[in-house]
């Protein structure tokens, strides 16, 4: 295989696979927990292990496509999370700056880019990183709904697709109050949209699916 060096010039040039995604982020953990020294080494010997692994099993189930293609976000959102749990050991969700940046950088953000977030978000040092991740991951949706489900493929597994509600409704809210077409008190409409369609008591988990059938949610797009 030849690997193609040429560069991409405009955005209707990507063309992300359905199963990047998953690969890079099974790949990204392998890397933090072994902490080569030669990456390029280390990747090789991975993929052709992945490669046997592979042969002979045929073509992936229905319901493995299905999954892959759900989780087919910005590939880069997946080692960038992934990375921030690691720095974060002590889960209080708060990073110095400059290690933010340092970390978007790592996996491939440009200064322009880093810096429209850090503008948009208005962040002091040290940042809440969830919040950084969140208005990165806005950065590749059509509108506010595209981006609530990026919020679930980043933030949400394979295994549990569900977020806490709570959660939910706070990195939702690192959006709307940045947006000017919604109200103040939108998340609030949220809320009681959630609660109105579960007879009036509030459910400790959501899954995207579920979000997207409440009629508020064509407010969104």
């Amino acid at each position: 295989m030849n690997i193609q060096t040429e560069r991409i010039f405009c955005a209707e040039q990507i063309q992300v696979p359905l199963e990047l995604p998953e690969i890079l982020k099974a790949f990204t953990k392998e890397c933090i927990r072994a902490q080569p020294e030669n990456l390029v080494e280390f990747a090789a010997n991975y993929f052709a292990q992945m490669a046997e692994n592979v042969a002979g099993e045929g073509n992936l189930a229905i319901e493995q496509f299905t999954s892959l293609r759900r989780k087919a976000c910005i590939s880069l959102n997946y080692p960038f999370f992934l990375i921030f749990e690691e720095i974060d050991n002590t889960n209080i969700y708060s990073l110095p700056r400059q290690t933010v940046t340092e970390t978007a950088m790592a996996v491939g953000f440009g200064d322009p880019t880093i810096e429209g977030i850090f503008n948009l978000g208005k962040f002091d040092d040290p940042i809440d990183w969830r919040e950084f991740l969140v208005l990165a991951i806005s950065l590749a949706a059509e509108n506010l709904l595209a981006a609530f489900e990026f919020i679930f493929m980043t933030f949400a597994t394979q295994e549990d697709p569900s977020l806490d509600t709570q959660q939910f409704l706070q990195y939702a809210s690192y959006l709307t109050t940045r947006d000017p077409s919604k109200p103040p008190d939108f998340i609030e409409q949220m809320r009681n949209a959630l609660q109105t369609e579960n007879g009036g008591a509030f459910s400790t988990k959501i899954t995207f699916e579920d979000f997207a059938g409440l009629a508020i949610a064509e407010k969104l797009r």
